[in-house]
């Protein structure tokens, strides 16, 4: 009758088994206490933590399972010859029904037997379904294999396939790891702290790879949520018909979460060119991180300058070049000194012409209405058309005169703020212009400073001049 090495103990494979057993006995001794003539059959001794009871011979042998020893990565016991730390042989003297005199069974259901080693795999939070059914066998090889760790198939994502649907389908856009079958940069195909047995928890998992983006964490002051959380709140892991693997096309990506921005956009009556041009969003604001609030990818009016840096055609109107205009006027508007050009446009979209907040004449001429100049008087005081006199409101009057009542407050022809002033940059004080549009005409306005005033010689009305120490009796 054949003779077997049997161990109480079992292992998980042979460098695991031999690093354990030699904790108290080295490899060298190990190696030959088992070939010395010591080890008689049906003798149990004590190798380090392991008692091993020997027989000879073994089961892999050139006439019967001798394939095993052949393989690429072989198991452990087998590699020892270790056979009975998993199997049981039965003797019966009827023939089994393969024909032999002797079969073999397990000394645990399989998934069981593979937890007496490997123990920890059964542990994690989650825990992959095979594990949790005492399945391991639907992955591995229990004696060996070409393929790493006895993988039965030799891709990982072809293991993978057997069970999970596969994850490429006709999208254009399919993550890399994925491309290569590499689930286990992502996944632990046994057990994780994290959902979907993942290595890491939430955006964590990509930072392992995408360390780009983690440096960047460090070095600017905003950081888009999603990369705090987990990045899957807009990327795809596997694949995806956007790139880069967006799980939806932008703008509605960012809308689907922005939902006050969608609700805006929706209801405005003119929308931003910005929003229609192919990174729509992203043309201006950084999904990742950024230095400047609202995850913008610039300083504001650097950001709308790198746009408005020619000429463009607007609804039913040119717009100048912005860039190059402010450089040739140097007496900027307060909100563009400060770099703020949204204090007045709304970048996603508007009611009034320019995509501004609120209502601003766009006429020459128009009667004066208080709500029309909303926009002016969210900074400016709206006293400076509704008193008649001041002697501090305005260094526009001609003694105490105020000029922008006389221009402006007039039941008809009141002139509007563009009569005189371009609303974004002149080479002269207060925004004064050298031209301003009346219909098509650039019409002059000629204008003068004064050491107490100044004049103008416009095309509405002949020279005129103002002094601020003119006494009543000159006004």
């Amino acid at each position: 009758m054949p003779t077997f090495l049997k161990i109480r103990s079992v292992n998980r494979h042979a460098s695991q088994f031999l690093k354990a057993a030699t904790a108290s006995l080295s490899l060298a001794a190990l190696i030959t206490f088992l070939s010395s003539s010591n080890a008689s059959a049906n003798k149990f001794s004590t190798v380090g933590q392991f008692d091993i009871q020997f027989q000879e011979p073994t089961c892999v042998t050139s006439e019967c399972h001798g394939e095993y020893k052949e393989l690429s990565y072989v198991h452990g016991p087998v590699a020892l010859d270790l056979c009975l730390s998993c199997h049981e042989i039965y003797e019966d003297t009827t023939p089994y029904e393969n024909g032999e005199d002797h079969w073999f069974d397990l000394v645990e259901s399989d998934g069981l037997l593979c937890l007496k080693c490997h123990e920890t795999v059964a542990e994690e939070t989650f825990v992959h379904y095979p594990i949790r059914r005492n399945k391991c066998l639907a992955c591995h090889d229990p004696h060996g294999s070409n393929n790493p760790a006895m993988m039965r198939n030799k891709n990982m994502a072809d293991n993978c396939m057997e069970c999970h649907e596969p994850v490429m389908d006709d999208d254009a856009h399919v993550h890399a790891p994925v491309r290569f079958g590499a689930c286990t940069v992502c996944h632990d195909p046994h057990g994780s702290p994290n959902p979907f047995q993942t290595v890491a928890h939430g955006s964590n998992l990509c930072l392992r790879c995408h360390t780009g983006i983690e440096e960047s964490l460090i070095s600017h002051s905003h950081v888009h949520r999603p990369v705090l959380e987990n990045c899957t709140q807009c990327h795809t892991p596997h694949d995806a018909n956007q790139s880069p693997l967006l799980k939806e096309a932008v703008p509605k990506l960012c809308l689907d979460c922005h939902t006050d921005m969608a609700d805006h956009i929706s209801n405005s009556k003119l929308s931003h060119g910005a929003m229609d041009q192919e990174r729509s969003c992203l043309e201006c604001h950084n999904p990742h991180v950024a230095d400047f609030s609202s995850q913008l990818s610039k300083k504001p009016v650097d950001l709308c300058l790198a746009c408005h840096d020619k000429e463009m055609v607007a609804a039913d109107r040119v717009l100048r070049n912005m860039k190059e205009f402010l450089e040739l006027n140097t007496d900027h508007h307060g909100p563009i000194r400060s770099g703020d050009c949204a204090a007045c446009h709304n970048p996603h979209g508007a009611e009034f012409p320019f995509l501004l907040y609120k209502s601003y004449p766009k006429n020459f001429y128009q009667s004066f209405d208080l709500e029309s100049y909303s926009l002016c008087f969210g900074c400016h005081e709206q006293s400076l058309v509704e008193d008649p006199h001041t002697e501090t409101l305005t260094d526009f009057r001609n003694g105490t005169e105020n000029l922008h009542f006389t221009h402006v407050n007039r039941a008809k022809k009141g002139r509007t703020c563009r009569a005189c002033h371009d609303v974004h940059a002149s080479t002269h004080p207060k925004h004064i212009a050298d031209v301003v549009p009346f219909g098509s005409w650039p019409m002059p306005i000629k204008y003068e400073k004064l050491s107490n005033g100044g004049s103008c010689s416009p095309g509405c009305h002949e020279t005129r001049s103002y002094d601020r120490t003119a006494t009543p009796e000159d006004e």
